[in-house]
């Protein structure tokens, strides 16, 4: 038997594919067929084809703003569903299917609870932190923790990769400028601890209530 959380997954994942498929999907398919009536009229009717293509972009725009809505709505449900422990866990999981280091993880959630704005922000601190990682440390290994008692939250994320230096990179160079913002929007601080082939450590402490 399934245990209430596989449930809420599943029932999360029907949702998610019902929207792809009388939203995202139908816009694109719309798009498809303009933009082939465009191919075969822009010789003969080039009004009418850059009318066909016009409205095909319209609608590939608008299934982009959808399926980044449905990816923010998935987090967050997957976040509520699991908790978010077990939502980073999830994403850790999901991991190797993007290549790039293993993934160690280990977390110890304690303190009181937490809103919803600080769980989605700490997810996306997460989130970042490991792409960041996966694409420019060239380590073998990330270990990341989740650390909460009832004085601060705080995440770690650890490589044993190239590095650079923090001094010379701009803020919003490998995604650190959306990492600093977001801690500072919970009431963190985010520290980026590296140095050319030393490896890179991010910090991220938010106080406790």
């Amino acid at each position: 038997m399934p245990d209430s959380s596989e449930k809420t997954a599943e029932d999360l994942r029907r949702q998610i594919a019902c929207d792809i498929h009388d939203g995202v999907a139908q816009d694109v398919a719309g798009a498809l067929y303009r933009l082939e009536a465009f191919r075969e009229l822009v010789s003969r009717d080039s009004a009418q084809a850059w009318s066909n293509f016009d409205n095909g972009l319209a609608l590939l725009q608008h299934a982009r703003k959808e399926v980044r809505n449905l990816i923010a709505e998935l987090r967050l449900a997957t976040i509520e569903a699991l908790g978010l422990a077990a939502a980073v866990e999830q994403l850790v999981r999901s991991a190797p299917a993007l290549g790039g280091p293993e993934i160690e993880y280990h977390h110890n959630l304690q303190g009181p609870p937490l809103s919803t704005m600080v769980e989605h922000a700490v997810y996306r601190i997460i989130q970042e932190a490991l792409t960041n990682a996966r694409r420019h440390s060239r380590s073998e290994k990330i270990r990341l923790e989740l650390f909460q008692d009832s004085s601060r939250l705080r995440i770690s994320v650890e490589d044993r990769g190239v590095g650079f230096d923090p001094n010379r990179v701009s803020g919003s160079h490998f995604g650190l400028a959306g990492i600093r913002e977001r801690a500072k929007l919970i009431g963190g601080r985010a520290v980026i601890d590296s140095a050319p082939g030393k490896g890179t450590r991010i910090v991220v402490e938010v106080p406790g209530s």
